[in-house]
């Protein structure tokens, strides 16, 4: 039944144990009751479909969307929801006890004091629905999590997990993420405004179009990391490593690159007027005389 149209059916108490539904439209259909345990629904869509009381242990989701859909008391034990969109759901009384919920869109969602739900991704449906503006998150584990557009200002997060974590349009301004762990994470579009993220570990992580202005970055992992029209004005990276980085387009006016790692880095189109440059790995004579010509400024020793 890939790909099967079985938009607006009505289907309850049906059987789809270990039934192949990937790509299947069930959009508004009614399933109060089924038992699809086992079954393959990856990519499914299940958006405004009525899901109470569905046995849905063992499913594969990934990729499913689930927006608006009724899943009051309905059962996912042991299933796969990596990258599922629960976004304005109901899940109230719903089991999700030991669940990974990676990647999960938990955006609007509704739960109650009978809704079986991990401690860390409660926390992510809090941060996410209520903010998390100036709190105390000090060495949390939220990796994987889907943050999008959550208000973190202000927190201390230092020493977290947030490693592949989905934070874009987030606002981080003003916050305290010292020694956080933020690998392959998406920042992209995101407020860092004199956040402090010192030690940072940022390898191959996302901040396109970024604000970072006046954001201590001394000694931040950023190897592989794309930075492309990140706006990196009077920011502090000294002894950062940035190798292979690229900041095509970035914004460095009067930033800080004492000690930086350089090496294979991409300033492509970057604005360097009053970038402060020395003591860098990966910068020839040759490269050092045409990021002088493009404003910036070298201090061989310091």
């Amino acid at each position: 039944m890939t790909r099967a149209n079985l938009r607006n059916s009505n289907l309850t108490n049906a059987n789809f144990s270990y039934a192949e539904l990937n790509d299947a439209n069930l959009n508004e259909a009614n399933l109060k009751g089924t038992n699809f345990s086992h079954a393959n629904l990856t990519d499914v869509s299940l958006k405004d479909a009525n899901l109470e009381e569905a046995n849905l242990s063992n499913v594969n989701l990934f990729g499913g969307q689930l927006n608006r859909g009724n899943l009051s008391s309905a059962n996912f034990s042991d299933a796969n929801l990596n990258c599922t969109n629960f976004s304005d759901a109901n899940l109230n009384n719903t089991k999700l006890k030991g669940v990974n919920l990676n990647h999960v869109n938990l955006r609007g969602v509704k739960i109650n004091h009978g809704t079986e739900l991990d401690d860390k991704w409660y926390l992510v449906w809090d941060i996410v629905n209520h903010g998390a503006y100036g709190r105390n998150l000090s060495g949390v584990n939220l990796e994987n999590a889907d943050l999008k557009g959550a208000n973190i200002g202000t927190a201390n997060l230092t020493n977290a997990n947030l490693k592949y974590a989905n934070l874009r349009y987030a606002n981080l301004s003003n916050a305290n993420l010292t020694n956080i762990q933020l690998i392959n994470a998406n920042l992209a579009d995101i407020n860092l405004i004199k956040a402090n993220l010192y030690h940072a570990n940022m390898e191959g992580a996302n901040l396109s179009n970024t604000l970072l202005f006046n954001s201590i970055m001394t000694g931040a992992l950023l190897n592989e990391a794309k930075l492309l029209k990140a706006q990196l004005c009077d920011t502090e990276l000294s002894n950062a490593k940035l190798m292979m980085a690229n900041l095509m387009n970035a914004n460095l006016k009067n930033a800080r690159l004492l000690g930086a790692d350089l090496r294979e880095i991409n300033l492509e189109g970057a604005e360097l007027d009053g970038a402060l440059f020395g003591n860098n790995l990966g910068i020839s004579e040759e490269m050092k005389q045409e990021l002088i010509k493009r404003g910036a400024v070298f201090q061989d020793e310091y």
